[in-house]
């Protein structure tokens, strides 16, 4: 939902039906529950979405929000196969806001005064000549377009575009005793956000090692044990204040871009200074919180295994089987490891028109 590297987004499939949000559908992958953000795409060989009441009652309480069963890739009895992919992908901002620049809406403020004299006759002293106006049009130095800020404050966060790679291998084969899967992906994520030079080495992404191994033993003829290994490790570098999932730790980054006036003042000016209001508190140049604030790295890591036993029983009655199945899952994260400059001082400055 953010686009920030390696953030997981939102999934449902029956809609939202409850006030606290967890409208999440329940995952099985090879009959075992997994979140879908951990399995490498590329070892998956099919994905079965069950919505209906009637299809997802044998799941309970935990099918009501919809069921996706996903099965990963197995050996089959041969010679081994290797297959090898790489993609890469260039990512660009979907949609960002709208927002007029420093002329027109300073335009615009004008005419919306204008209406408004007759009941507000004392908004008269906030209309700006048009002379003033033109200054933020017409600008040749660098000490015009200082004391009169026209930003585009998606170009000053963002960049044009950025780029993910991923590559994969995985090799297959078996024989009568044994069949095999086995594979290993990287993933890389750039960030969008812009980095200004500071000289500090931040630097944000997201790169990713999954590795897989699916077993399936016959160890007699109606017996077949299954042994699935899955692990990853993940690291996640943002500016500091932006690894977390409040809304407020977000918005430091995102403010610029949505609430931030073009008119208001530079990212950052010539002599090095960022760009600050007085007037309002709690306004937050968000060029300054991603160059400076530091940056944190989240590393994740998780190992998934689960060891299946089926039988065979049709010697009881034709079509009859069973199965057991234990699995073992362990999730490992470490935060707040890298640096932390949030409460950096910097030099600041403000230019009043």
């Amino acid at each position: 939902n953010t686009g920030r590297p390696g953030a997981s987004g939102t999934l449902t499939l029956r809609g939202q039906g409850n006030l606290d949000n967890n409208a999440n559908p329940y995952i099985l992958v090879d009959g075992v529950e997994m979140s879908l953000s951990d399995v490498n795409p590329n070892d998956i060989e099919s994905i079965s979405v069950l919505k209906d009441a009637s299809a997802t009652a044998v799941y309970g309480v935990k099918g009501a929000n919809g069921v996706i069963l996903v099965t990963t890739k197995r050996g089959t009895e041969g010679s081994a196969k290797i297959d090898v992919g790489f993609n890469a992908t260039l990512k660009s901002p979907s949609k960002l806001p709208n927002k007029y620049d420093s002329y027109d809406a300073l335009m615009f403020r004008n005419t919306a005064i204008e209406h408004e004299l007759a009941l507000r006759p004392d908004s008269w002293e906030y209309i700006r000549p048009q002379s003033f106006i033109e200054n933020y049009r017409n600008q040749t130095t660098i000490e015009q377009r200082e004391r009169y800020p026209n930003v585009d404050w998606q170009k000053a966060l963002f960049k044009d575009n950025t780029m993910s790679y991923n590559a994969n291998i995985n090799i297959s084969g078996g024989t009568k005793f044994v069949k095999y899967f086995a594979s290993a992906d990287y993933v890389h994520e750039g960030d969008l956000f812009r980095t200004y030079d500071n000289g500090r080495g931040y630097n944000s992404g997201y790169d990713r090692i999954n590795v897989r191994s699916n077993l399936d033993f016959n160890i007699t003829k109606t017996t077949v044990l299954k042994v699935n290994l899955a692990g990853s490790n993940a690291i996640r570098k943002a500016p500091w204040s932006n690894t977390g999932n409040s809304e407020w730790q977000i918005g430091q980054q995102w403010s610029g871009a949505y609430n931030i006036a073009p008119d208001v003042f530079l990212p950052q000016y010539s002599d090095g200074s960022w760009g600050m209001y007085p007037l309002v508190s709690n306004t937050t140049n968000s060029a300054e919180n991603i160059s400076l604030g530091g940056t944190m790295q989240v590393t994740t890591t998780r190992i998934n295994t689960d060891f299946t036993l089926e039988q065979d029983l049709k010697f009881i009655t034709k079509g009859l089987s069973a199965r057991a199945t234990v699995s073992w899952d362990n999730v490992f994260v470490e935060n707040n490891r890298g640096i932390n400059d949030l409460y950096n001082s910097a030099q600041h400055k403000w230019i009043d028109p």
